[in-house]
């Protein structure tokens, strides 16, 4: 199901309030987003915090890893990652739950896949230099294994976070093989 445009405005400004100022607990959040104009419940809250991998540390809610970010905890970013598309034969952009596309690049480069050229984070998005077409596709079938591991059984995420490449390598193939 596609996220709300209420949603997705709830779960930016719970980001920006976040890192903008502490936040010691939910109901201050709630307190927060309605002088903005957000009105939203404790419940919402909770659940969006857990969807946005903010975490309590130390008295107050931050975005940020609950544990240090390294080799091969790309995994336990995987919830962050909203969607992933072509941008020319050379380019990826991944777009992240908002404020967390440094910490998504951080695992990516710490994960240092050879396809990778290098990553260049904002907010919610990241753009992914890789060295050649084939790196791409490379690139691209790597995200379909972890993204096939990270949801619940019986539940594909790749078709939903990726299909857009999908959809593209099958025009690709289909075209190839007319042109034999």
């Amino acid at each position: 199901m596609p996220m709300t445009k209420e949603k997705k405005r709830r779960l930016e400004a719970i980001g920006d309030l976040i890192t903008e100022q502490p936040v010691g607990a939910q109901s201050d959040l709630v307190d927060r987003l309605r002088k903005i104009g957000i009105r939203t419940t404790q419940s919402s809250i909770s659940r969006d915090l857990q969807e946005l991998g903010i975490r309590r540390v130390n008295g107050r809610y931050v975005l940020k890893p609950w544990r240090e970010v390294g080799a091969g905890d790309f995994e336990g970013v995987l919830g962050l990652i909203q969607g992933v598309s072509a941008a020319g034969p050379y380019m990826a952009i991944i777009t992240t739950s908002p404020n967390a596309g440094k910490m998504v690049a951080e695992a990516i480069d710490n994960e240092a896949w050879p396809e990778v050229a290098g990553t260049l984070p904002g907010d919610s998005k990241i753009f992914l230099a890789t060295r050649s077409p084939e790196n791409q596709r490379a690139l691209f079938d790597r995200f379909r294994v972890y993204l096939k591991r990270s949801g619940p059984p019986g539940v594909d995420h790749v078709e939903e976070l990726a299909g857009r490449e999908i959809a593209e390598e099958d025009a690709e193939e289909t075209e190839g093989q007319e042109e034999d």
